[in-house]
């Protein structure tokens, strides 16, 4: 009887894991198709398929928690933990005899999240040496690494925000008043003050178009939306399938959280303390969060100085895993991508009344002009140089050659647009577009996940222990409510942005 029932308890725990695991790749193939569905355009429609998104993930978890009979104790709702003790003998591994080296990692790391203001937070906590390293890579950070920022707009889809990027090459920004203000908050309070401080300046333009808008309607009587349509929501969650590639963006965010929460043990550890378990925070089938857990008491054993390296050693291997994906996206994006697209000139379209109209089509690539190979704009503009009053301009386009005698002012009334078309197909171009991608978003979460960590905000984010350990309490509450008034402001865009406006 004991052995039938034992049968029958493994067989329907192997039915249980089939149904997992079938769940798992239907939901994925799920929001693949409700990216590519067109239901139509507009700003509600990319809110619609998120919440779409963020539903299903939820009603999959909720269902994969109860197939599986999961506790309350790692389940909530659609979010469900997933951890064990794999990995804990690594972490020891890591911290045994190199307590110094991880002692120099944390501080480090809080030099780089709190700059300038970290010797009054944490006096006495830092030693030279620390503050050198901290202020010498939060230097490399903002000079050289921050401004490829923009690559992730070649991957990660924002409301409101359109930027085709081609190249961008390895330069010190310009300097002006905005660089200035940017420097001296990023050296005066690290990472922590400098996202704090682009947060306020955003939600004060918002602020400020709002009340704008509201003069407007009150003094005047007119309702112009066309200064609130500038502002864009300030914070966006990430999903994957919806705003960056699938899977791509799965790994990414895995490497971003695993690198995060080990780096919490193995600085744990360095202190005699033993990590009960490890593992992933799952929304639905996606990876949303991490963990390291060490017991809530054996936490409150170390003291402040220790607590605050442990909490700020994520924060660090986090800006460590920027470094380096951002030399990987790098050398990718000028020794790799270069090599699977090239550049097209396309005649997005013609001017009525010119010799163009209703001649040349719209669509088509333009292959030479008077003989010359064109591969971009620049080509194009050195081959038309030579146009003049009534001469005979030909153009060789993919639907054909034309013969078309230039106007008085020596044009023939093309608009055109440059595009990167594939130069390559195959398992080769495949393989390099997902491994780019991948870079970039590594690079990219690593970074907003360092630094957006650092806020004072008590929804379990490391800078909200870090400042709870060093501020008093009155001054950690300001921090806190001022905070969360920022993130507010920033988030009202949303309401006119899904209005279309």
């Amino acid at each position: 009887m004991d052995m039938a029932s034992a049968k029958g308890k493994n067989n329907k725990v192997r039915h249980h894991a089939a149904i997992t695991a079938l769940l798992v790749p239907l939901t994925l193939l799920f929001i693949v198709l409700l990216y590519y569905w067109n239901i139509g355009t507009g700003n509600w429609v990319a809110g619609a398929k998120f919440v779409i998104a963020v539903l299903a993930l939820w009603i999959i978890g909720s269902v994969i928690v109860k197939v599986n009979a999961i506790g309350k104790e790692d389940a909530v709702g659609g979010l469900l933990i997933v951890g064990g003790r794999r990995g804990i003998g690594f972490m020891e591994y890591l911290a045994r005899g190199r307590e110094k080296f991880w002692d120099m990692f944390a501080q480090v790391g809080l030099v780089m999240s709190f700059g300038a203001a970290s010797y009054f937070l944490f006096k006495g906590q830092i030693t030279k040496k620390a503050y050198v390293i901290g202020f010498v890579l939060i230097a490399v950070m903002f000079f050289v690494v921050w401004p490829f920022i923009i690559l992730a707009f070649n991957v990660i889809t924002l409301p409101g925000v359109h930027i085709s990027v081609q190249t961008v090459q390895l330069q010190l920004p310009v300097l002006n008043y905005t660089l200035l203000l940017e420097v001296v908050s990023l050296f005066a309070g690290g990472f922590a003050f400098f996202l704090m401080a682009l947060l306020a300046v955003g939600a004060g333009s918002i602020i400020y178009s709002i009340l704008t808008f509201a003069g407007n309607v009150v003094v005047s009587h007119t309702v112009n939306t066309t200064i609130l349509s500038t502002q864009i929501p300030g914070a966006e969650p990430i999903i994957p399938g919806i705003n960056i590639p699938l899977i791509a963006g799965i790994l990414a965010f895995a490497v971003v959280l695993i690198v995060h929460e080990f780096s919490h043990g193995v600085l744990f550890t360095t202190y005699r303390k033993k990590v009960k378990r490890t593992g992933l925070i799952i929304f639905g089938v996606i990876p949303v969060g991490g963990f390291a857990d060490a017991g809530e008491k054996a936490m409150k054993q170390l003291g402040k100085k220790q607590q605050n390296r442990v909490l700020v050693a994520g924060v660090m291997a986090n800006y460590l895993f920027t470094f380096i994906f951002f030399i990987a996206a790098f050398l990718m994006m000028n020794y790799v991508m270069p090599t699977l697209y090239t550049n097209s000139v396309v005649i997005s379209g013609t001017i009525p009344g010119t010799p163009a109209y209703n001649t040349l089509i719209p669509g088509s690539t333009i292959l030479y002009w008077n003989g010359h190979a064109v591969t971009n704009i620049t080509a194009l503009e050195a081959a038309a140089k030579s146009d003049t009053a009534g001469s005979v301009v030909n153009i060789q386009t993919n639907n054909g050659s034309y013969n078309i005698v230039a106007n008085s002012t020596g044009k023939v009334g093309v608009y055109i647009t440059q595009q990167q078309v594939p130069a390559r197909s195959g398992a080769y171009f495949s393989i390099a577009n997902f491994l780019y991608q991948f870079a970039v978003l590594a690079f990219v979460l690593n970074l907003f996940v360092a630094i957006f960590n650092l806020l004072p905000l008590p929804i379990g984010l490391d800078g909200w222990h870090i400042f709870k350990n060093a501020l008093p309490e009155k001054a950690m509450r300001i921090f806190m409510y001022l905070t969360i008034i920022i993130f507010i402001a920033i988030l009202l865009p949303w309401i006119w942005y899904f209005m279309g406006i």
